[in-house]
């Protein structure tokens, strides 16, 4: 289990994060991802309300769904180009990111 008062994570040595990792941590703000994950389980970061920024590296081959559901402070948003006919289910209910980018 997680606390939910966590504000920010740095992950080292991490090849696959699993379903609901961060599952309603609404304190957490920021996350750091290690350049060697593989995939990310679904609604790992489901209800991180102030979550602002999120950058899953280019070497992720698998997103799960949800990831980033019910994450209203989400403004910033970068992911490796995977083909997923269930993308659009990662950002569901988001606030209202304003930079989207896709490696």
């Amino acid at each position: 289990n997680v606390p939910a008062s966590l504000k920010e994570v740095t992950l080292t040595n991490t090849k696959h994060l699993n379903n609901c990792s961060f599952y309603c941590c609404q304190n957490l703000e920021k996350i750091e991802l290690p350049k060697e994950l593989e995939s990310v389980g679904g609604s790992s970061f489901y209800g991180c309300n102030n979550l602002k920024e999120a950058f899953i590296p280019d070497s992720v081959t698998l997103i799960g769904p949800t990831l980033f559901y019910a994450c209203n402070s989400l403004t910033k948003i970068q992911v490796p180009f995977i083909e997923n006919k269930n993308e659009k289910n990662h950002f569901y209910a988001n606030g209202g990111y304003t930079d989207f980018c896709r490696m």
